[in-house]
């Protein structure tokens, strides 16, 4: 049994996969032309698929080098005047109180294990009263100045 092209597109076309199948049974009826590609890359001809691959992986891989060669030096301190002058108060924090660190440091959950410090959270609960008037001075000071203790930025975190 023969069918046109025409038949084989409007039989069996419910459905988009349906479609596809049957462009791909017509492109199969054509004549299939073999064509040969061939890359021109540094003034080398390439025609075998991993010649080309490697020229282009080679390509990717330098473009950013090429570029950085072909820009103009422009110094080492001339970044500075795209730059304007930092400014000290960009964000601004409301100080933090006596009774806030108190308040906080009684919702520690009792189970946690201690952080770096070791220190347990129900001791930190037994003195807050004690502690927080001198936390409060550090963290309002780290507020002020932008500036935060090495010894506050570790953290121990769970995988």
């Amino acid at each position: 049994m023969n069918f046109t092209k025409k038949d084989l597109i409007h039989t069996r076309t419910h459905t988009i996969k349906e479609l596809w199948m049957n462009l791909n049974q017509i492109s199969s009826l054509c004549t299939t032309r073999t064509s040969t590609i061939i890359l021109i890359y540094n003034g080398k001809e390439f025609t075998e698929s991993s010649d080309i691959c490697s020229a282009i992986n080679s390509y990717f891989c330098y473009v950013g080098p090429s570029l950085v060669q072909s820009l103009k030096s422009v110094g080492i301190c001339d970044f500075k005047k795209y730059c304007p002058n930092p400014c000290k108060n960009s964000i601004f924090c409301c100080p933090v109180t006596t009774d806030e660190i108190i308040r906080i440091m009684h919702k520690f959950p009792n189970n946690k294990a201690p952080g770096n410090d070791n220190i347990n959270s129900k001791i930190l609960k037994e003195v807050s009263d004690i502690i927080a008037d001198p936390l409060t001075f550090i963290f309002n000071l780290s507020f002020k100045t932008g500036l935060v203790p090495d010894l506050l930025k570790i953290a121990k975190t769970e995988k």
